[in-house]
């Protein structure tokens, strides 16, 4: 892709609004894959939970004004101080160590129990889990709101996104709770008799590594 867009002399542009900064375990996801950006996309946690966005480019890239029209919301001071905020926040904790260990529990809880006819990946604090079944994810979602935990459902998707600095407790109440409701609705479904044999991890920084398929 990089080789691609250099020979076209086009730009490489990296979403990384939801995966970026340690939400999957690295700075960014994209240095898992053989990419070169020259701008990336990032918003969601730099604000820890106030509504930012920003635009990382690549040195020596020039902007005019033509490519900056007026917003409502450009040059939002509330928005920067929460950035900095945030931002500096980060450096004081090791928030990557944290996005792994988040990664090792989810997977202690979900390795044996998830049905080999799901599709399942972790990436540190990143969970999809793909039940093939829009009913069936609803369900399970169901179930976990039931008993106080909140997932992401479109369709057949599931996503959890617990915040990195999740205590460890509470972590593991919402994995046993969300656990619970797969093993019930997949025996309901008659996907029990059948664990998952595709697994990937994230646990090795390299880009390419053999991992399992939790996803």
């Amino acid at each position: 892709m990089t080789d691609l867009c250099k020979r076209y002399k086009t730009l490489l542009i990296a979403d990384e609004i939801l995966t970026g900064f340690y939400r999957t375990g690295l700075l960014f996801f994209h240095s898992r894959l053989p990419l070169d950006p020259d701008i990336i996309l990032v918003g969601k946690c730099i604000g820890n939970g106030f509504p930012v966005s920003a635009v990382l480019m690549r040195r020596g890239l020039k902007i005019n004004a033509k490519m900056l029209p007026f917003s409502t919301y450009a040059d939002n001071s509330l928005a920067a101080a929460a950035t900095i905020g945030t931002l500096g926040a980060m450096r004081k904790l090791p928030i990557e160590a944290m996005a792994i260990s988040i990664e090792s529990t989810i997977a202690l809880y979900l390795d044996s129990i998830v049905p080999e006819a799901f599709k399942l990946t972790v990436y540190g604090a990143l969970c999809i889990m793909d039940t093939g079944d829009a009913v069936l994810a609803k369900s399970i979602a169901d179930d976990c709101y039931r008993e106080g935990v909140i997932i992401s459902q479109a369709g057949s998707v599931i996503r959890l996104f617990p915040p990195l600095t999740i205590e460890q407790a509470t972590l593991e109440k919402a994995l046993g709770i969300f656990a619970n409701s797969i093993i019930k609705n997949s025996t309901i479904n008659n996907y029990s008799d059948r664990l998952v044999l595709d697994r990937s991890y994230s646990a090795s920084k390299t880009a390419h590594e053999d991992c399992l398929h939790i996803r």
